[in-house]
């Protein structure tokens, strides 16, 4: 074997490799991360970098831009008690700073902190937690579209004036017709501008709700783990263990 592998080589074997362990065409979360583990990547890093690149393709295609209800969620393995659920969602919390403090429990099993615009969410069962994150954007999508191309089309009414009156004078007609025409180019260039601003606003946003998804599923690792460890010390000794 050759002494040193490149990254293409590497991304080829880890694809073959996960084709043979598991032919669909996704994997777990859980198994996502253990592959980052083998080959070196810190869960938290893979983590960003993975929400990073589901959020760039977020929208594509769509003439104004991603939706402006924008969600994500995740599911982890193993039952969920209350505490556990509320210092999850305290997590969560912590990079959506719009979301108040508070959090209560909406139902048998369910738990959640929400603001005029935001929500987080835990419902947990039986074998699985199922941990969500949403806002609903509809207010500051609609005004950064509308504001600009609002803006671009007063601004491009005026420069068509300015420009039609410094070079034919006072001619009413051209003047008129060159205000409609500047209007309308900055109309379009006013809305093509907002819905790049709330393309890379939605794209930011949408990281933030990866890393709220996984600051909750952290805090819930974390809590199954230390349980495990309080049970296994928990545990009277066997013949086996001295």
């Amino acid at each position: 074997m050759a002494d040193r592998v490149d990254r293409e080589e590497l991304a080829l074997a880890i694809r073959l490799a996960t084709s043979v362990e598991d032919s669909s065409d996704s994997l777990a979360p859980e198994q996502a991360e253990l592959i980052a583990r083998e080959v070196g990547i810190p869960v938290d890093q893979f983590r960003r970098a993975l929400a990073e690149a589901r959020s760039s393709v977020l929208g594509r295609g769509q003439w104004l831009g991603p939706s402006a209800l924008q969600s994500v969620s995740a599911s982890t393995p193993g039952a969920t008690s209350r505490d556990a659920a509320l210092r999850a969602l305290a997590a969560g919390q912590a990079g959506l700073p719009q979301i108040p403090a508070g959090a209560h429990q909406a139902a048998p099993g369910v738990w959640r902190a929400a603001s005029r615009s935001s929500l987080i969410q835990l419902s947990a069962g039986d074998s699985s937690s199922r941990i969500s994150a949403a806002a609903n954007r509809v207010v500051f999508k609609g005004a950064t579209i509308l504001g600009s191309t609002g803006f671009g089309g007063f601004i491009g009414g005026q420069l068509g004036g300015l420009v039609s009156t410094g070079l034919l004078g006072e001619v009413s007609s051209t003047v008129a017709l060159s205000i409609a025409v500047g209007g309308v180019g900055g109309l379009v260039a006013g809305l093509m501008g907002g819905v790049a601003v709330w393309r890379s606003s939605a794209k930011a946003f949408q990281v933030r709700l990866h890393e709220a998804v996984d600051r909750m599923r952290e805090s819930l690792e974390d809590e199954r783990a230390s349980e495990d460890m309080d049970a296994l010390e928990a545990r009277p000794p066997t013949s086996g263990d001295t």
